[in-house]
């Protein structure tokens, strides 16, 4: 199973206290439909890094709601689905200047939906998606 996965924010300087979302791309390169849960934010799987050095920090994960239950994705061959997430929930961004963010997820695609009739012949493949952004902070506007 061909499942291609990335993260990628909107490629612009952004001003302080603007929100920034990451978005999490999942392409299927197969011939057939793939199933997959989707994970919500940080405590339902996507992982969050800075690199040390920088002028930012991640927030606590008790300052967001839990995920809930998640539903089941079909994405459809050679289709692409696109997730969207709060970036700037989940940092505080000190100061202007240039902020690499690590971002993974991993999670399970299946090649039958758990809606199937005999949903007993799912197989799960283990799918990572990884990927490192880049943020540029200007100085608040005055």
């Amino acid at each position: 199973m061909s499942l291609v996965g990335s993260f990628q924010i909107e490629s612009r300087p952004y001003r302080s206290g603007e929100p920034i979302r990451l978005e999490m791309a999942l392409k299927n390169e197969t011939d057939r439909k793939v199933y997959v849960f989707i994970p919500r934010g940080r405590a339902d799987g996507i992982r969050i890094s800075l690199p040390p050095g920088q002028a930012a920090e991640l927030k606590s994960l008790n300052e967001e709601a839990e995920p809930g239950l998640v539903a089941e994705t079909e994405i459809g061959a050679g289709e692409t689905v696109r997730t969207s997430y709060p970036l700037t929930d989940w940092l505080i961004l000190r100061a202007a200047g240039n902020y690499r963010i690590e971002a993974a997820c991993t999670f399970d695609a299946y090649n039958a939906s758990l809606r199937d009739k005999d949903s007993s012949k799912r197989i799960a493949t283990p799918v990572e998606v990884k990927g490192e952004v880049v943020v540029t902070v200007l100085p608040a506007a005055s």
